[in-house]
């Protein structure tokens, strides 16, 4: 980080500038294009006693386009990093990284994007969306989850075959959805569940949602029997309210999620500091800390 230091003495000193620029009563205050008032971050007083406080505008607006199921991650984390670099703010979209893509593909302003799979990201790039340079920042595993009540008797994941069962599953091109497809192909090249299983648990599902917080908040409600998620979609929200049952590690999947900066973003190192802050031990800790694996630095 240190070689953004000069960038983040750039922000303080507009922020001193402005604050030193004439009466306090006569300035005004900072605003957006839209006319809404500029939040601002308080720094330290000055060794003066009397001297008025000194805050800095937000003069870069990072947008951040990321997987539904970062949600708690990235949500502490742009926190984290408006405090550690004031004169920069985060704003995300979170949606399923399908549906990310497409609103890039129409236009769509961000400056980073993050998915959950590399088969987004790389449509994303040959769609001249993102930039050549694209980092894994984590690692995810799918568990299957019921509600606490379990009234179809769901213990093991061989159960998801029975007849009558109502299953809910992200949908195919969403990147849960493809893979708890992979998942159910791998499970079903062993004895223990036979080549019948995957379409037995596919005749089961009777919604498809479009990310995969969709599934884990029906499963919660009881509206549905089962649902396949992310191990990291277990939050204390919901954790109270499912029970998890383990997929065998041998055919459970293990989900990349690659970040990269967009070419519709704006011209500066804002973006680039965000991604660094992700992919360094700050950001590798908070995502740690709700559940997702780290990545080798």
């Amino acid at each position: 980080m240190k070689k953004y230091l000069p960038l983040l003495l750039a922000v303080i000193a507009i922020g001193l500038l402005t604050a030193c620029g004439g009466d306090d009563d006569a300035s005004p205050t900072p605003t957006t294009s839209s006319g809404q008032q500029t939040p601002t971050v308080a720094l330290p007083t000055g060794p003066t006693p009397t001297r008025t406080p000194v805050s800095v505008p937000i003069i870069a607006e990072i947008t951040v386009f990321a997987a539904s199921s970062l949600t708690g991650a990235f949500t502490q984390i742009g926190e984290d990093f408006e405090a550690a670099y004031p004169g920069f703010g985060v704003n995300f979209n979170f949606s399923g990284s399908q549906d990310l893509r497409t609103q890039l593909e129409q236009g769509a302003q961000a400056d980073v994007f993050a998915s959950a799979d590399n088969v987004q990201m790389e449509a994303a790039s040959q769609s001249g969306l993102v930039t050549g340079q694209r980092n894994i920042f984590a690692h995810n595993k799918l568990v299957i989850i019921v509600p606490k009540a379990n009234e179809a008797n769901i213990k093991t994941p061989q159960d998801l075959a029975k007849a009558g069962i109502k299953l809910m599953i992200a949908g195919e091109n969403v990147p849960a959805g493809r893979y708890t497809r992979q998942f159910l192909d791998a499970v079903s090249a062993t004895a223990s569940f036979g080549a019948g299983y995957k379409s037995a648990v596919l005749a089961n599902v009777v919604s498809e949602a479009s990310n995969v917080k969709e599934v884990a908040a029906a499963v919660q409600l009881d509206e549905v029997d089962a649902g396949v998620v992310y191990i990291t979609d277990v939050t204390d929200v919901i954790a109270d309210d499912v029970t998890t049952i383990d997929i065998p590690e041998a055919v459970n999947q293990t989900a990349a999620y690659p970040i990269s900066l967009t070419y519709s973003g704006f011209s500066s190192e804002a973006p680039q500091l965000f991604m660094d802050y992700v992919l360094d031990d700050l950001g590798q800790e908070t995502l740690a800390s709700f559940g997702f694996t780290k990545v080798d630095q």
